[in-house]
């Protein structure tokens, strides 16, 4: 992942244990890429009905499933 990806949308994150959680007609999940000077941060951003609920540090994810 690099900085050029923010905003990209997610079909699917997958936390360990096998948890997932994935996008809905109401649930958007969308990707924050964002530099700090000395290092990049990555979050996935979770909305529902266009209103930030939650944010997901992407060091705890094991996979991401893009939207095609």
């Amino acid at each position: 992942m690099n900085i050029n990806m923010d905003g990209k949308r997610v079909k699917t994150i997958i936390f360990p244990g096998d948890i997932e959680l994935t996008r809905t007609i109401e649930k958007t999940l969308t990707l924050s890429a964002t530099c700090h000077g000395d290092r990049d941060e990555f979050w996935i951003i979770e909305c529902i009905e266009g209103v930030e609920t939650a944010r997901h540090n992407c060091r705890l994810i094991e996979s991401i499933l893009w939207e095609d």
